[in-house]
């Protein structure tokens, strides 16, 4: 049997050398491939970079585009809200205005004039030739009552009574002296009166007149203070100091059956009166 190790021989060189560069040649083609795909990968990474980036700059674009809508919205906002701000404080300037310009005392205490009569509200004041009733002249002498009261207690005007104090009743309005110190009895007057009989005439509407005078008197003095200026066109003035009789324009208060004088004092009062709620309304409602 023959031995076919002893026999076995080593290839020649060149078979070898033709084996590894086979091999040689598959590796190449490999390592091509893997490269080939390497650079498919990086040209699709490098085409998803730069959609990225694109999506990235569109975005930015959209939102400094959405950002400079808002601020322009917002610019159009303050503007129209300081437009309408400005609006309404036109507006409220102007009512204020207006309601500046009203001046509810005179339309709630009108005083003019009537012939020789002066009025308040139409209400004729005096008695010259007997031809106005007393329910007329009590009810002129009420609201002018009220009207003094009024402007004597307004907040601001800071006018006191010292001797009287008025008692708003409508047609029996009456006038009340204040007591100077503790114990001193208060006596009452009418500020009204009629044609009945009377024991002592018009003694009590005589005081009640002379008492309402006094109170004009001393709120005329309280607004001269304030105001050097002002006067009463009809000074009141005291003509009996020991009795604290006074006089306005010059004349007595007091009633006189003729009438003539007494309602020519009383149309000084309404005139007088009339000035004080002017300078009221001017000086105090500001």
């Amino acid at each position: 049997m023959a031995d076919w190790s002893s026999q076995a021989r080593p290839l020649p060189k060149h078979q070898h050398t033709l084996l590894d560069g086979g091999k040689a040649d598959v590796d190449e083609e490999m390592l091509l491939h893997q490269i080939q795909q390497i650079k498919e990968k990086r040209m699709l990474t490098a085409k998803a970079r730069a959609v990225a980036a694109r999506a990235r700059e569109k975005l930015a674009v959209a939102k400094f585009e959405a950002m400079e809508e808002i601020s322009r919205a917002d610019r159009q906002k303050t503007l129209a809200i300081s437009k309408l701000e400005s609006a309404l404080d036109r507006h409220a300037l102007q009512k204020f205005q207006r309601a500046r310009r009203l001046n509810p005392t005179n339309d709630c205490f009108h005083i003019w004039h009537d012939g020789p009569f002066g009025t308040i509200n139409g209400l004729r004041l005096g008695n010259y030739g007997g031809k106005v009733p007393w329910t007329e002249i009590n009810a002129a002498l009420g609201t002018s009552a009220l009207l003094l009261m009024t402007l004597a207690t307004r907040p601001g005007s800071n006018f006191r009574f010292s001797a009287y104090d008025i008692v708003p009743m409508g047609s029996f309005t009456k006038i009340a002296t204040r007591p100077r110190t503790k114990g001193d009895y208060v006596t009452v007057y009418n500020l009204y009166s009629d044609d009945s009989f009377q024991l002592f005439g018009k003694r009590n509407f005589n005081f009640a007149l002379n008492g309402f005078l006094q109170c004009l008197k001393e709120t005329g003095d309280a607004a001269a203070l304030r105001d050097c200026t002002m006067a009463f066109p009809y000074p009141i003035e005291l003509s009996d100091q020991r009795k604290g009789v006074l006089t306005i324009g010059g004349l007595s208060i007091s009633y006189e059956h003729e009438g003539e004088i007494w309602t020519r004092a009383l149309k000084y009062f309404l005139a007088d009166l009339k000035w004080l709620a002017a300078f009221t309304t001017k000086n105090v409602d500001r």
